[in-house]
């Protein structure tokens, strides 16, 4: 099983990190994940365009797609503090919306921070089918690159919840640039009454797919057509590797924006038939490359709704 990750990127940007992690090259970041979390504001900090946003990964130790949020900026003067606050929501609740929950839990994990002596999340509950009712809860993260658990504990209260907002607050003790990078998972809800835990986001784009291994051995490399094509929404694509390497298999837009990425990970000699499904995606033609080492293959597929 692969998973797999969209974003809407290809180009790259290098990232300032603490010791924590190592400078190198990520996808751009987004305002948006289509469908999912927007970038909403910052509150009058003079915000890092470049660095501020989202964007979806894999995480190989827990074998499972998270989404990256950065906050990047200038601090502004607050007492006994110098402050960045970004905002990020999801008003869209595909399940929703949701009971009032006892207790809110979210995995956190840190990756990098440039100037910072403290983080704390604010977790938003909006009820925007009830007037617009809003709460907001404020815990502390330990600057650890270990996954964490973050405990917000609401007051009682007959609402219910259609949206969310997530608030990065960044805490100096002097003016200037600060920022920090962390991955989330499983945002969850949970009721003491029924005992239930309700996995709100999982912060996953996609799921899985399946690689099928060919029978026979290849003895170089070929990327064929997909078939079907044109197709909708489910397709095929089969390639062959002669020998074992480091593969990746991903979407791309006509503009170059990176969709989907369908396999990255290391494959031993052999032919294999990967599924993809556009259902996210507006028809039209995309582009699909396959990399091993330093071969590189690309063909168009055409999506037809």
């Amino acid at each position: 099983m692969v998973r797999y990750i969209l974003t809407i990127a290809a180009l790259l940007v290098v990232v300032p990190l603490n010791v924590y992690t190592q400078e190198f090259a990520y996808p751009e970041i987004q305002y948006e994940v289509p469908g999912d979390w927007r970038y909403v504001d910052v509150w009058w900090n003079p915000v890092d365009t470049i660095h501020t946003g989202m964007r979806y990964e894999f995480d190989s130790l827990r074998g499972d797609t998270v989404l990256r949020f950065q906050s990047y900026g200038s601090t502004i003067d607050i007492p006994d503090k110098w402050t960045l606050h970004t905002s990020f929501g999801k008003f869209n609740l595909p399940d929703g919306p949701y009971p009032w929950p006892d207790e809110v839990l979210c995995d956190v994990s840190i990756h990098g921070f440039v100037n910072l002596d403290d983080f704390d999340l604010s977790l938003s509950l909006l009820d925007t089918t009830g007037g617009g009712s809003v709460t907001s809860m404020y815990t502390g993260a330990l600057l650890v690159p270990d996954w964490q658990t973050i405990r917000w504990m609401p007051n009682p209260w007959d609402k219910s919840i259609s949206a969310l907002g997530i608030d990065h607050i960044l805490l100096t003790a002097d003016s200037g640039y600060t920022g920090i990078e962390l991955w989330k998972n499983d945002l969850r809800f949970v009721y003491y009454k029924t005992g239930d835990t309700i996995i709100v986001d999982y912060f996953d784009r996609g799921g899985t797919v399946d690689v099928k291994p060919i029978p026979g051995l290849p003895t170089e490399f070929i990327l064929h057509q997909n078939y079907p094509n044109p197709f909708n929404p489910v397709t095929n694509i089969v390639f062959s590797i002669p020998y074992t390497a480091r593969t990746t298999l991903k979407i791309y837009s006509l503009l170059g924006e990176e969709v989907v990425i369908l396999v990255d990970e290391e494959l031993p000699v052999g032919a294999y038939e990967v599924p993809f499904d556009g259902s996210g995606l507006s028809s039209g033609a995309y582009i699909y490359v396959l990399r091993a080492k330093d071969v590189v293959f690309a063909k168009k597929m055409i999506l037809i709704k």
